[in-house]
C-alpha cells in the first residue's frame, strides 16, 4: 500500500515530481502487481441468483474428486466452505464464474 501524509493524501513519484495518487490509481497499480484478487471481490449477485444446475454440476465434480462431504452441504454452506461468500453476504466473482448461468432463481437448489 502507498504511504500517505497526515492529511491522508497519497503521492507517487514521477521523475522528480510528487503527484497525487488517488485511490482508483492505487488499486490499478495493486492489480497490475498481482496484489489484488479480483475473483475474491464481492459481486452484485446473491446466492439465490446462481444456477441450481451449476450447483449440481459442482457437486458432481466434488464427488468425482473425493470431496463427498462438501457435495452434501446446502448451497450456502457449500459456498462458505469454498470461501465464495463475500463479507457483505453476496457471492464473490469467483462464484459467479463457477456458475455461469446467473438469474435462475430456485430450480430445486438446496437452501
Amino acid at each position: 500500500m502507498p504511504h500517505s501524509d497526515a492529511a491522508g493524501l497519497a503521492t507517487r513519484r514521477l521523475g522528480k515530481q510528487c503527484l497525487p495518487f488517488p485511490p482508483h490509481q492505487q488499486r490499478e497499480v495493486m492489480i497490475a502487481r498481482g496484489q489484488v484478487d479480483w475473483s475474491a471481490d464481492a459481486s452484485s449477485l446473491s446466492i439465490g441468483q446462481l444456477s441450481a444446475v451449476e450447483f449440481e454440476r459442482l457437486r458432481r465434480l466434488l464427488i468425482a474428486g473425493g470431496r463427498d462431504h462438501l457435495a452434501e452441504l446446502a448451497d450456502k454452506a457449500l459456498l462458505e466452505s469454498l470461501r465464495l461468500i463475500a463479507p457483505n453476504g453476496s457471492v464473490t466473482n469467483a462464484a459467479v464464474l463457477s456458475s455461469p448461468s446467473p438469474g435462475r432463481v430456485g430450480n430445486g437448489s438446496r437452501q
